[in-house]
């Protein structure tokens, strides 16, 4: 079987590329190299990155289908600046929007099965437990407008496959809030380092916006895991929802991103204390004003999140027999690899 990642260069992509590469011990070219595909035991794999393939062209997508024709399509490819889809919407719309619906088009048109991965976004936060399939979308800001667009396109195409919405994804690559997290609590515990006479380093983040942390190499494995059974199924597109296993007696099996981060914080070994804010204290403060060894984990957002986006995962794992592992453990692997590469 032929299997396309589309968006190979970004973090789902770069998991999905080492897991094969772990998997069956192969060698793969640079993304956008003649020698991008890898060939495992029973598969041929192509990574393709925007630079080998731009999903937003209808063109080149019929063009490549023409040329390797896979038989099922992982779709990675995304734009995924919260806050910056806000300035720049019709990119985000091409990519998140457009994209998803040229690949479904090519799919639909040679048979293909088409996995595309989307975001918890597409919810307001209104409700008190997780988040159903069944659930109405009802997405706070531009960036879960063009992923909920784009969820709609491959659902209503005619496709195989399935749509597979995810939370709080991160890696030891690209931007994401661990990586961010762990930035900030260095950058703070150096500046108490250097001034002798400052109490601990604090970290604020905040604390009413609660959801689900996500390893890529957890996504990587569960989808890996339900493409077979995908293809054998022959049906159009369904909609599911994966993310990491949670704490159930808390927040109905949610986390704050303050909870979030001082786990972080703990696993990594830095000595420095996450303080808890709200939203609204977090996009109040101003970059580069602290004067202590207090400080945000990023820059304050302008686009409104949801305050609750946990994801019932219930029926991935009924369906398709996935069982997401918990996300304490898969924080704890991510972060052993983002210290091993350094």
């Amino acid at each position: 079987m032929r299997i396309l990642v589309t968006g190979a260069g970004g973090q789902l992509g770069r998991e999905l590329r080492r897991l094969v590469e772990t998997e069956t011990g192969g060698v793969c070219g640079g993304d956008g190299a003649p020698g991008g595909g890898l060939v495992g035991r029973d598969h041929d794999w192509i990574f393709a990155d925007s630079r080998r393939l731009d999903v937003t062209n209808p063109e080149a997508v019929a063009a490549f289908w023409e040329s390797r024709r896979p038989d099922a399509v992982i779709n990675c490819a995304a734009f995924t600046d919260v806050d910056g889809a806000e300035a720049e919407k019709a990119k985000a719309f091409a990519v998140n929007r457009d994209g998803p619906r040229f690949l479904a088009h090519a799919s639909a048109r040679t048979g293909a099965l088409l996995l595309h991965v989307s975001t918890d976004f597409v919810f307001d936060g209104r409700s008190k437990k997780p988040y159903t399939e069944t659930d109405t979308p009802a997405p706070l800001n531009v960036y879960g407008e063009s992923k909920l667009a784009g969820e709609r396109a491959v659902l209503e195409s005619g496709c195989r496959g399935a749509v597979v919405r995810t939370s709080w994804l991160y890696s030891p690559w690209g931007r994401n809030f661990v990586k961010s997290i762990l930035t900030a609590a260095t950058n703070a515990v150096s500046a108490s380092c250097a001034r002798s006479a400052v109490p601990k380093p604090e970290l604020r983040v905040v604390a009413d916006q609660i959801g689900r942390p996500t390893s890529a190499a957890s996504l990587a494995a569960a989808i890996v895991k339900i493409v077979p059974p995908l293809m054998e199924r022959n049906e159009p597109a369904a909609l599911y929802h994966y993310c990491d296993a949670g704490d159930d007696s808390r927040a109905a099996g949610g986390v704050s991103r303050a909870e979030f981060a001082a786990e972080i914080v703990r696993k990594a070994g830095l000595d420095c204390r996450v303080v808890p804010i709200s939203s609204a204290e977090y996009a109040a403060t101003r970059p580069g004003s602290a004067t202590t060894a207090t400080a945000t984990a990023t820059a304050p957002a302008t686009a409104s999140r949801p305050e609750y986006s946990t994801l019932d995962t219930s029926k991935i794992t009924r369906d398709l027999g996935v069982v997401p592992p918990a996300w304490r453990d898969a924080l704890e692997d991510c972060i052993k690899l983002i210290y091993d590469g350094r």
